[in-house]
């Protein structure tokens, strides 16, 4: 028979509350704690069965990440009778359902929930979202690793890019790479140009993510993928030699970062000098790394005043110097950039929360500072979406959320399927709104995914009040959060 419980949720695990420790407050008093383990075997929460139910000891070092439920308990036979209801109603259409006289459940307890939710279900002419072509395309670049591995012993760079290319070709925009070897192992290392934006790079990243996860063929292979040029294995091959190109450090026009300014007697064409500052960007990617150089230089211009100039090799230390006074010499990649207010008397075009924004930081601010008009010609909707909670909570009560939002392969099988590759999307910041609130950025490449991962942490979300932005395409939705995502308006 059904039973209303009351439990706590602990680094992605369930437990009932013990006798002697009934509430959250006197369990956050508590180091450890024996308690009932609620598994997420042949269920799914917030409804449980007794079969999946043992004692376990609970080490509680952050009591910050502790939350509190209600679900339901009983017995297995009885949730398997609600859940093949949902799956008769739910699951026929989807591809993945094998319609055979009475459905088999195995499966069926880590995908869909008893409220019939099911974030695996996919229609059987619908789409590939992005995360599933990526997969698909490191799985065919792995049966070419041969020929990718003689063409980085012979130097043919041109044929490696037309192998990828030709592949990635298929679902997304083609890109540079470089072939190399990296202490013993062969390496695939993304190439952009110097002024590619900030969301092309990202992509970059979770193209390169993708293939180093553990269950990749490419990393089973033993290969290393990166989004930058590493220094050590990119070699420079441009046509300008630095060492007789005279350059000087120079102000940015918004102040953000360093600016070189290159002596040239004679202006140049536009060809040219997108051919200097090109070339002087893959220098600088041989010299000292494109992941630093991405953040270090952020803006290149030419002067016939040769007054300060001095030959670009010998400019190397005083760049890296000058970025150590400005605090960018660890940024990461691509360079996260901190901002202040940016609310206008145009507010009315923000995105839903957003024109609360008093300051923050992001590694993509062509997502962070989306506004609904440029919805339409945002090419890299095509690919994926920007979504973002809405937590109003100071950052100090919600830092429990950025760890949760982190730490997905924590994640208890067979809730989380190891061999699922999918990289669902990744974090590109955050925006405070005063001591109020505060926002985080996600870059998304499965929807169905996404959903899944917030699902699994309905517990820190609900108890939050957050609330769930989607921009896609579309359209731009608001949702509260729970083991459901109940709609409040579409914008």
């Amino acid at each position: 028979m059904e039973k209303q419980i009351k439990a706590f949720f602990y680094d992605y695990k369930y437990y009932l509350f013990p006798e002697d420790c009934p509430s959250l407050e006197e369990l956050k008093k508590r180091s450890s704690v024996t308690a009932t383990r609620l598994k997420e075997e042949l269920c799914m929460a917030p409804d449980f069965i007794y079969e999946s139910m043992s004692e376990e000891t609970v080490q509680i070092e952050n009591p910050e990440r502790l939350f509190e439920i209600t679900g339901t308990l009983r017995s297995h036979e009885e949730y398997d009778a609600v859940l093949r209801r949902q799956v008769d109603r739910v699951c026929p259409g989807c591809e993945r359902y094998i319609e055979d006289g009475k459905p088999e459940l195995n499966g069926h307890h880590r995908e869909i929930s008893l409220d019939g939710a099911c974030y695996e279900r996919r229609g059987e002419d619908e789409t590939w979202d992005f995360a599933t072509c990526v997969n698909v395309f490191w799985y065919r670049i792995s049966l070419q690793l041969d020929a990718l591995g003689s063409c980085i012993d012979k130097g043919n760079q041109k044929k490696i890019n037309d192998i990828i290319n030709k592949e990635l070709s298929k679902f997304f925009l083609p890109v540079k790479l470089y072939g190399g070897v990296d202490e013993g192992r062969y390496c695939l290392l993304f190439a952009p140009d110097y002024n590619h934006t900030h969301i092309f790079r990202k992509i970059l990243c979770y193209l390169a993510e993708a293939a180093s996860r553990e269950v990749s063929e490419i990393k089973r292979a033993g290969w290393e993928v990166l989004p930058y040029r590493k220094k050590g294995v990119f070699r420079y091959g441009g046509k300008h030699d630095f060492s007789k190109i005279k350059a000087r450090i120079a102000e940015t026009e918004n102040g953000i970062g360093i600016g070189v300014e290159f002596y040239c007697k004679k202006q140049l064409s536009d060809k040219k000098t997108e051919a200097l500052f090109q070339d002087f960007f893959d220098y600088l990617a041989e010299s000292l790394g494109e992941n630093y150089a991405q953040g270090l230089v952020t803006e290149c211009s030419v002067s016939s005043d040769e007054k300060g100039m001095m030959p670009v090799c010998s400019l190397l230390p005083v760049l890296e110097e000058k970025s150590a006074e400005n605090g960018r010499e660890d940024k990461g990649y691509p360079a996260s950039l901190c901002f202040g207010d940016v609310r206008t008397e145009e507010s009315g075009d923000c995105l839903p929360f957003r024109d609360k924004i008093t300051e923050g930081v992001t590694n993509c601010p062509e997502m962070t500072f989306l506004t609904r008009g440029e919805i339409e010609t945002a090419w890299w909707m095509d690919a994926v979406q920007f979504f973002y909670l809405y937590v109003p909570h100071s950052m100090d009560d919600g830092t429990a959320v950025s760890w949760y939002l982190a730490n997905g392969d924590l994640v208890p099988e067979p809730l989380r399927d190891p061999e699922d590759g999918r990289v669902v999307g990744g974090g590109l910041g955050v925006s405070f709104c005063g001591e109020e609130a505060f926002i985080i950025d996600c870059f998304v490449a499965s929807e169905q995914a996404f959903y899944r991962n917030m699902r699994v942490i309905a517990p820190v979300l609900s108890c939050l009040g957050a609330k769930l932005v989607t921009v896609k395409r579309e359209g731009v939705a608001v949702y509260s959060c729970g083991y459901e995502f109940t709609l409040i308006e579409n914008v």
